[in-house]
């Protein structure tokens, strides 16, 4: 889910659920939706509707679908996964936690988890405590309901708060959940752009709760739902910012795919007016496989016609990302061509001119 997405459901939410005396609108924080980075490892099963950034379109579960590698543990070279991207299951870490098959990951990248659960069948609330080191966290929040048809899933959410704050954040449950697998790391990113939560505080004590419910807001049960929760401190980032020097947005300096972990190498931005005189283009790295995250932020509100754009240079089919979203586009090879940024259908004119573009490379550390 990018950050249009989330507004979009967020909105909806807001319009379902009504009023909510104790909880203002629905949402109080500032919630910058990243897209949920997510390796696609061995033994994931069908994939999440969300990222980190990184992540893509995903569907069923809101898990990546598995790409089964082209070679094997015994290959004299790297294994390569179905996307032609190398390969390789992530081994168990001191830190993971588990259950039935099901796994939160200790670290992906520079994300470190700080507190985490994974809920038992029926169980429909779980709170998670942690020590803060840092404001910056990202958050799982997930609800499977591995019988249930989409239709019967969309009916459930699942609705978390961090500490005494006035607000809480949800999403709405998935459906078609596998046996087991590696669970998403992280997604959501409450507080404004760059600076962390307002609250959290570093040196106290955490508090993640999540609860189970229906689009009235009103807490059920259900025998077959299973609730998960984590906290995820993020580790460095780099910022992007606008014309008047102001941070716009951040983009993790490390990311994880299929196994494997890239560091930023390559960052081109400007003001979405660029894009038209084909000034937001970024050359890629001469060879080997690299990840390519490009969008465009600090595009406050949704328009009825909203501005789309495609990345060019690119193999394999070019995906047009509304504005105010971004992604991730794992490529195989690079051969130093220029990634540019276009516009993905007709110029609406005057609208659609603020915010900032961009595009980033990362390439593998090892």
């Amino acid at each position: 889910m990018n950050l249009s997405d989330l507004r979009e459901e967020l909105t909806a939410q807001a319009d379902t659920l009504g009023t909510a005396p104790d909880l203002r609108d629905g949402v109080a924080a500032k919630v910058r939706q990243a897209k949920r980075r997510r390796a696609a490892t061995a033994g994931v099963g069908a994939s999440l509707a969300v990222a980190a950034i990184a992540v893509g379109v995903l569907t069923g579960v809101d898990r990546p679908a598995p790409l089964v590698p082209a070679g094997s543990p015994s290959s004299t070279g790297p294994m390569v996964g179905a996307n032609g991207m190398p390969y390789r299951p992530v081994a168990a870490a001191p830190g993971d936690i588990t259950k039935d098959g099901l796994r939160l990951r200790a670290h992906s990248a520079d994300s470190l988890l700080a507190g985490g659960a994974i809920g038992d069948l029926g169980q429909r609330s779980l709170s998670v405590g942690w020590n803060p080191t840092t404001t910056k966290i990202s958050l799982t929040i997930e609800c499977y309901v591995p019988s249930a048809s989409p239709e019967a899933a969309m009916d459930l959410m699942v609705r978390a708060s961090i500490g005494s704050m006035q607000g809480y954040f949800s999403t709405s449950c998935s459906p078609a959940m596998e046996a087991g697998g590696d669970l998403p790391v992280g997604g959501i990113e409450p507080g404004p752009t760059g600076e962390g939560s307002p609250d959290v505080t570093v040196g106290g004590t955490g508090t993640l709760r999540v609860d189970l419910v229906d689009r009235q807001n009103r807490p059920v049960s259900r025998p077959d739902v299973r609730l998960v929760a984590a906290v995820y401190e993020l580790g460095p980032q780099t910022e992007i910012r606008d014309a008047d020097r102001k941070v716009a947005g951040v983009l993790p300096d490390t990311l994880e795919q299929q196994g494997y972990t890239y560091r930023l190498s390559g960052l081109m931005a400007g003001p979405v007016t660029d894009i038209a005189r084909g000034r937001i283009e970024l050359e890629a790295p001469a060879s080997g496989p690299f990840l390519v995250t490009y969008g465009t932020v600090g595009i406050d509100g949704l328009r009825t016609d909203p501005a789309y754009y495609t990345l060019s240079g690119i193999t394999g089919e070019a995906t047009q990302i509304q504005e105010g979203a971004y992604e991730t586009a794992p490529q195989s090879a690079g051969r130093g061509q220029w990634l540019t940024l276009t516009r993905g259908m007709p110029d609406l004119g005057t609208e659609g001119t603020k915010g900032t573009a961009f595009i980033a490379t990362y390439v593998p550390t090892r």
